[in-house]
């Protein structure tokens, strides 16, 4: 993961989906803009 590379939105985005699927939640990877953790 190179959040440092991202734009401050982008990297918050990743973070809330993160938190999100770690939660148990997995939100849909074409929903979620292709997050596959």
């Amino acid at each position: 993961m190179k959040l440092y590379l991202m734009r401050e939105e982008e990297r918050l985005v990743w973070v809330a989906a993160l938190a999100f699927w770690r939660a148990g939640a997995k939100p849909l990877d074409a929903g979620a803009g292709g997050f596959s953790p």
